[in-house]
């Protein structure tokens, strides 16, 4: 737990309710919402991504579970005035809480890598599967890699942007740039 984020009672707090759960006969099932594209870009950029994916290889240990964050039709939709799947980058619809419950309730398949079952025997190669998705995302997206990235240094270097009139300009071009390329 030293080389990550996550505090050590995170994942012990985990493993105690699974004990419990299976000292009274619940069936716990575990799963990872919906991350959408942008969230886990701005995981990547922040150099959090190899966090990410520990966390997962940790919570496989503990038990399996659905995916849901993997990069997919739903994961990686547009942003636009017409959404369907999330109202924010953090805060996905109801429909698509129904798409998950009906995924564990077994009404629906994983359809490609939406709440694929995640266990010891394909962990690795899921998150394989992942980084190759979110590298097919970013060439098709480069703006919003560009913009997530343009993000990551402004929160680095707010204080050299404040002392530097040019530099802000600059940053404020790209953000009304993307933002008029965006439609918004």
């Amino acid at each position: 737990y030293r080389e990550h984020d996550l505090p050590l009672w995170y994942m012990d707090n985990l493993r105690q309710i699974v004990r419990i759960c299976n000292e009274h006969h619940i069936k716990l099932i575990m799963y990872i919402s919906p991350l959408h594209a942008m969230q886990a870009e701005a995981i990547s950029v922040a150099g959090k991504w190899s966090v990410y994916e520990q966390w997962k290889r940790e919570l496989v240990d503990i038990g399996e579970f659905y995916d849901f964050s993997a990069f997919n039709e739903i994961t990686a939709e547009p942003f636009s005035v017409d959404r369907k799947y999330y109202w924010d980058s953090s805060h996905y619809t109801t429909s698509v809480g129904d798409i998950i419950l009906e995924r564990i309730l077994g009404q629906r398949s994983a359809d490609g890598i939406f709440g694929e079952i995640i266990n010891k025997n394909n962990i690795e190669q899921h998150l394989l599967d992942v980084r190759q998705e979110q590298a097919n995302w970013r060439l098709n997206h480069a703006d919003l890699v560009e913009y997530a990235r343009f993000f990551r240094g402004f929160t680095e270097k707010v204080p050299e942007i404040l002392l530097n009139k040019e530099v802000l300009q600059n940053k404020i071009r790209v953000v009304t740039e993307f933002q008029r390329n965006d439609g918004t």
